[in-house]
């Protein structure tokens, strides 16, 4: 896996190209994502055992990294995303992946023209960049069979209302994030049922809290005008690892998830929340 591309996200995502490896097989794949991306699959393989001969949705899948990680415990997923560039890479994946159950669909925020229910819908990291999360949550309840488990997860806005004087999300492309008691409030008024919540904590540290150090310094950044400057460093810097293969500190290992009551989350024991929710 030597070669690195620049692809275009698009979407909500922005218009900024970031480093992808060039994969050779699936095997390469699942390296790259364990290394790089140990939070994003350990939200989504926590699940793994609940997949097992289950028709699998993943709504908003971007490149369809995580649907192909899912895939080997699941009897079929399809993939949806309203990027267009997005899919177009996924499906261009699975023609070098050749997995025969796995499929991508282009679809514009709304299932009315989806006939397939699943038993399974996966939506990871995707509230949080939607307008309107109530109708977002109602289209996915369409695609669910009766008894159908919708899997939510999405950072925890604890953090981001207790840091608010610095940053209103952990992520310039989020527009907003939310606590355990509002997401509960979503999916009922989606007519789900709420059966457990799930807290995901880095165990390595750092998460997205801001410590009283870390305020004093953004604080002085901006002041002095050089907080972009030097965000954009970073973000360079990153890229820079990226593309020499060097893995972030956020394996796969150093997340973990345990079963918590919405009361009990808070700033400092949960970075990003996971709901599970059924079809009544």
């Amino acid at each position: 896996m030597e070669k690195t591309r620049l692809i275009n996200p698009g979407g909500s995502l922005g218009d900024g190209d970031f480093p992808i490896p060039e994969f050779e097989n699936f095997a390469e794949l699942k390296n790259y994502m364990e290394l790089f991306h140990g939070y994003e699959v350990s939200n989504n393989l926590f699940f793994a055992s609940e997949l097992n001969r289950k028709e699998v949705a993943e709504v908003g899948c971007g490149h369809g990294l995580i649907t192909f990680m899912l895939s080997s415990h699941c009897k079929s997923i399809t993939g949806f995303d309203v990027d267009t560039k997005a899919i177009n890479y996924a499906e261009s994946l699975n023609h070098v992946f050749n997995l025969q159950n796995v499929t991508f669909q282009n679809y514009d925020g709304k299932f009315s023209n989806v006939q397939t229910t699943f038993d399974i819908a996966i939506s990871m990291d995707v509230i949080e960049h939607v307008k309107n999360p109530i109708e977002y949550l109602k289209e996915v309840y369409k695609i669910l069979k009766t008894g159908g488990v919708l899997l939510l997860g999405t950072p925890n806005g604890m953090i981001a209302n207790k840091n608010k004087c610095i940053v209103k999300t952990h992520s310039k492309f989020h527009i907003m994030e939310y606590t355990p008691n509002e997401l509960a409030s979503f999916l009922q008024s989606a007519r789900f049922r709420t059966v457990e919540f799930y807290a995901n904590k880095n165990v390595a540290g750092g998460g997205y809290d801001i410590s009283t150090t870390k305020k004093f310094i953004i604080k002085l950044l901006c002041k002095l005008e050089l907080f972009d400057r030097v965000v954009k460093l970073l973000s360079q810097h990153r890229s820079k690892n990226l593309m020499t293969n060097q893995p972030r500190n956020n394996s796969i290992n150093d997340w973990k998830l345990r079963s918590m009551g919405p009361e009990d989350i808070n700033a400092h024991n949960c970075d990003a929340i996971i709901c599970k929710a059924i079809k009544v």
